[in-house]
């Protein structure tokens, strides 16, 4: 009797662990619920962050789908987050307008900004109001909230 009291012991408790392992691996998408645009960026070796026209946007709803903005094109995505900070968007898709920009940061920010999202895991966080999204290359991204739309591209 009291064996198989302590095999329900066991068997309850180790339910409970599991079940808090598997809610621990799921973060909250709710804290990107808004319309955060890229403001810095930076490169590994870059001492300083380099001023970002606020082309680049993300927006992660509710239900764990992403959006926004890459210079002209819409992009989204689906968003799987981790327990250990990171955040990976996978399904990735987006719209292939041409732009024609003036500033060549911006250009070149373009492929590299969905080649990123598309491609690498990256670690997030929030920090005095600022989302940072730090990648495994040593590339950093810095976003605000900017009363912008995040789905609405740039004009050509």
């Amino acid at each position: 009797m009291m064996d198989r009291y302590w095999t329900w012991i066991a068997a309850a408790i180790a339910t409970l662990l599991l079940t808090g392992i598997a809610k621990a691996g799921e973060a909250d998408p709710a804290v990107l619920d808004d319309d955060w645009h890229m403001v810095a960026f930076a490169v590994a070796g870059d001492e300083e962050d380099r001023e970002m026209v606020p082309i680049f946007s993300i927006r992660v709803n509710e239900e764990g789908t992403a959006e926004g903005i890459a210079a002209c094109n819409r992009w989204n995505a689906e968003a799987d987050f981790f327990a250990d900070g990171r955040v990976r968007f996978k399904d990735f898709s987006q719209t292939r307008s041409v732009c024609r920009f003036n500033d060549i940061v911006a250009r070149t920010m373009d492929a590299r900004y969905t080649d990123h999202l598309r491609n690498q895991d990256m670690d997030y966080k929030i920090e005095d109001d600022q989302l940072i999204l730090e990648f495994d290359d040593g590339e950093r991204w810095t976003f605000q909230v900017i009363e912008q739309d995040a789905t609405e591209p740039a004009p050509n």
